[in-house]
């Protein structure tokens, strides 16, 4: 990146933190919060899970696309994208276009950890075993998120120590 980021992007797996994390940085840089799953849910009116169960991953991918290019149209936003954005190459080109892309990487370990005491549903993670499910997504996952600019471990921190450490991360590229 050879200029100022427009927007700063946080990918990761689930359980990560990049809504919590996302929220913390926007705050703290005085910049506006985008939660692309969020986004989704908002104009379709449903859970990222009732939208798998009723329309399947793909058409979820389709929504997940137009929800990142809307996303990265302005500046001055942080930008936390559903686990498998970087599964598109049209949103790969989206939020590697003059954004400061970070990954929040956690351990499926720690991963298993965090989302068992929560009770929001993960599509791709039911039907099996939480931690082997984790596993399986990370190994698929390692190259695309291994094209991040930078990536944090999030293993045994808190999401305030992550929000610095992206924050910090951030006004290196600044």
């Amino acid at each position: 990146m050879t200029r100022r980021p427009r927007n700063l992007v946080l990918v990761g797996l689930s359980g990560t933190g990049k809504s919590r994390v996302g929220r913390l940085v926007a705050e703290r840089l005085r910049w506006r919060f985008v939660d692309t799953d969020a986004e989704i849910q908002r104009r379709e009116g449903r859970t990222v899970q009732e939208i798998f169960a009723a329309a399947g991953e793909a058409h979820f991918r389709a929504l997940e696309r137009e929800a990142v290019a809307h996303a990265v149209r302005g500046t001055g936003a942080v930008i936390a994208t559903g686990g498998g954005a970087l599964l598109d190459e049209a949103n790969r080109r989206a939020l590697f276009n003059n954004n400061l892309v970070i990954c929040l990487r956690a351990s499926p370990e720690e991963l298993a950890a965090r989302l068992a005491h929560t009770r929001e549903r993960r599509p791709l993670l039911e039907g099996t075993d939480l931690l082997t499910a984790l596993r399986g997504l990370a190994a698929r996952r390692a190259p695309l998120y291994a094209l991040a600019h930078e990536t944090i471990d999030t293993d045994g921190r808190t999401l305030g120590e992550v929000a610095c450490a992206v924050v910090e991360v951030f006004r290196r590229y600044a």
